[in-house]
């Protein structure tokens, strides 16, 4: 039980925020700040769904406050 607990604790702490598995999905242009359209299709397969109304993605989120995201309606897309 003990070791379960250890691996259970080292395991979450290596776990990647959802801002930061967009910006390995997206990967913004470091000159531009820009990134590639990312289809909701590709977000829900990496678990980046908006089922809270996106809360790894509003204005105020850590994200938001780091870079300017567009959110493209009609085509169901994410960009910085």
């Amino acid at each position: 039980m003990y070791i379960s607990s250890v691996y259970d604790y080292f395991s979450s702490r290596n776990k990647k925020t959802k801002p930061d598995r967009f910006l390995e999905l997206a990967k913004p242009d470091k000159e531009t700040g820009f990134s590639k359209p990312v289809p909701i299709e590709i977000l829900k397969k990496h678990g980046l769904g908006f089922g809270n109304g996106g809360d790894w993605c509003r204005d105020d989120s850590s994200l938001g406050k780091k870079y300017n995201i567009e959110r493209i309606k009609k085509a169901e897309e994410l960009l910085l």
